[in-house]
């Protein structure tokens, strides 16, 4: 996401730099791609007319500037009970770790005072702020491209679940196997496709894909499924659905209010049953041939397109702009 915000602002002639901490120890790296500098170090002093921060916590102080700063909130820990589904502390940081469980407690504790007294706007990146702030809040939902993400694959002759993500807690692939072994057991004719893990999943009619770095092919296996079933336990918007609902797949995905804000009731699952269940629903629909999948698939397209780029993104560029300003 941060890639497609840097090439499109520089295709509209900003000069842009994204600046991250290393991902490798002592190894710090730079290379220009798509017009903007990218650059791996600990810190820096950044002279620019505007600052966009991935929020955490205090990262303002690795890499300092005087230009107004943006806070963008594309994790759950500022607003847990709009984005992270219900569970204790205790094991929010055993199935995360410490550091994501302090910043929630860190939070709660400030009311967001931080934020308000270190930046001069936030983005949310979905369609509502779940809270007030005495700093201006954009609500600007995160985009997919729509020349790239649409139907460009014949569905598949064995119904086929799709996952997309990764092992971690957060995206719930442990849901997911669940939802495989009852469905697995309830329809002969049935595929399930990983996308994403850095292990194959050896079990029955399931196909594993590591990460896909082509989006083309990403929109093909999309296309050519008949549902994306995404059970994150943590998500502030959740572009895979939009995604795949682009290409023309219907999704299933669990309650949270940061899905139940932008999707229809009949995506979000309360439970495993539930998932089960509108599973073969939608299996039952393809199978009857009545016109009732297809009416499905084309509402999904139909949403998706409120997300699509070349409608979003002059409304982030618009953001940049008018805080820039206004400060």
């Amino acid at each position: 996401m941060l890639q497609s915000m840097a090439c499109e602002l520089a295709k509209r002639g900003y000069s842009v730099s994204i600046y991250a901490v290393p991902f490798r120890r002592n190894k710090n790296r730079t290379y220009r791609r798509g017009g903007y500098k990218y650059m791996e170090t600990i810190s820096a002093k950044i002279d620019c007319d505007i600052a966009y921060y991935v929020y955490v916590p205090h990262l303002d102080w690795l890499f300092k500037t005087d230009a107004p700063k943006i806070a963008g909130i594309h994790n759950f820990t500022l607003w847990p009970e709009f984005a992270l589904a219900r569970v204790s502390t205790s094991e929010l940081i055993y199935r995360i770790g410490a550091l994501a469980g302090a910043t929630v407690i860190y939070n709660r504790l400030l009311k967001g005072r931080d934020i308000a007294k270190r930046f001069d706007a936030i983005h949310i990146p979905n369609r509502v702020a779940p809270a007030k702030f005495e700093i201006p809040i954009y609500c600007i939902p995160n985009w997919f491209d729509d020349e790239v993400f649409k139907p460009s694959s014949p569905k598949s002759s064995n119904f086929t679940v799709l996952y997309v993500g990764s092992e971690s807690w957060t995206k719930g692939l442990d849901i997911f196997l669940k939802i495989y072994e009852v469905l697995s057991r309830r329809i002969s004719d049935i595929m399930f496709i990983t996308v994403g893990l850095r292990r194959k999943i050896e079990k029955k009619n399931v196909i594993s894909y590591p990460f896909i770095n082509s989006q083309k092919k990403l929109a093909q296996l999309y296309s050519s499924s008949h549902i994306t079933i995404y059970p994150s336990r943590a998500d502030i918007f959740g572009i895979t659905l939009i995604e795949s609902m682009a290409c023309g797949t219907p999704v299933l995905t669990s309650n949270l209010p940061s899905h139940a804000c932008f999707l229809p009731k009949f995506s979000l699952c309360q439970s495993l049953a539930d998932y089960v269940y509108k599973t073969i629903e939608l299996y039952k629909a393809f199978k009857d041939n009545n016109g009732s999948y297809e009416l499905i698939a084309k509402k999904c397209l139909k949403l998706s397109k409120l997300f699509a780029k070349r409608k979003l993104f002059p409304l982030f560029e618009k953001m940049i702009c008018e805080v820039s300003r206004r400060s």
